[in-house]
């Protein structure tokens, strides 16, 4: 199974999506060089669209790429895992896209 997921983030703060991602690495005292994250704001982020409710998501203004070829697909799913209840804790719509996005709930 691929591990790459992609995260839309409906946010304006990319500082939150930071300290959540950082968070989690240190609660699961996992190494910041062992997973591979890219913060990069979304070029299709568009606000109108994103209220659509099946395909918004999409147009969020932020995602995020995750992926590792050294810890195992287990370790990073409780790492994205944590990372989601980290943003919806502080009230953000978060959706993962990726092979294993059954495991996330």
């Amino acid at each position: 199974m691929d591990k790459y997921c992609k995260l839309y983030i409906d946010t304006s703060d990319k500082s939150v999506i930071t300290k959540s991602i950082h968070l989690s690495l240190d609660l699961l005292k996992i190494n910041e060089l062992d997973i591979f994250y890219y913060i990069d704001s979304n070029d299709e982020g568009d606000k109108e669209k994103a209220m659509d409710t099946v395909y918004g998501f999409l147009f969020f203004p932020y995602v995020v790429e995750l992926d590792s070829d050294i810890v195992s697909l287990s370790t990073l799913i409780s790492f994205i895992k944590n990372v989601l209840f980290q943003l919806e804790n502080n009230n953000i719509k978060v959706v993962a896209s990726c092979d294993y996005e059954n495991e996330l709930i």
